[in-house]
């Protein structure tokens, strides 16, 4: 099974570990206390570009979200997932799982962000791999008392 969903301490990434599913990180920011996890996973090429960040920073200061989110779709699209194999891309996901549950992470949360570049990696999967489901896991405080530092 293949989920996603957010990661944005150290703490989230061993609590996912620890009930069994193996982050993948496609996060263009950082998470705080990585890379400290070092035996989690990357995929380098499904990370936003860090420099789309700042306009489109700049339209959700202006309280334009809803052009901030077109915005956003179409550059991740166009310069990420249209210039990607699907089929190669679930088969790193799965190698990467090393036969375990997946949760494809990143830091953006949704309640924040309104959506988040992981849920259009789930889309452009399901609509390309035949019979793909990829769900969203519910978001980690729910299950942790959050912030937490590692020692």
């Amino acid at each position: 099974m293949i989920y996603t969903g957010y990661a944005g301490s150290q703490a989230v990434l061993f609590y996912y570990k620890a009930i069994g599913l193996q982050p993948v990180i496609v996060s263009g920011g950082r998470i705080e206390g990585y890379p400290h996890c070092k035996d989690s996973k990357y995929i380098k090429d499904l990370a936003p570009r860090l420099k789309w960040w700042w306009p489109w920073h700049c339209m959700m200061n202006d309280n334009n979200k809803k052009a901030a989110k077109q915005w956003y779709i179409k550059y991740y699209t166009t310069q990420i997932l249209n210039r990607l194999d699907p089929q190669m891309v679930y088969e790193e996901i799965i190698k990467l799982g090393n036969s375990n549950q997946v949760i494809i992470c990143c830091t953006g949360e949704e309640q924040e962000f309104l959506f988040c570049h992981r849920h259009l990696i789930k889309q452009w999967l399901e609509y390309n791999i035949p019979g793909l489901k990829v769900k969203e896991y519910p978001h980690p405080s729910q299950y942790l008392a959050l912030p937490y530092r590692c020692k």
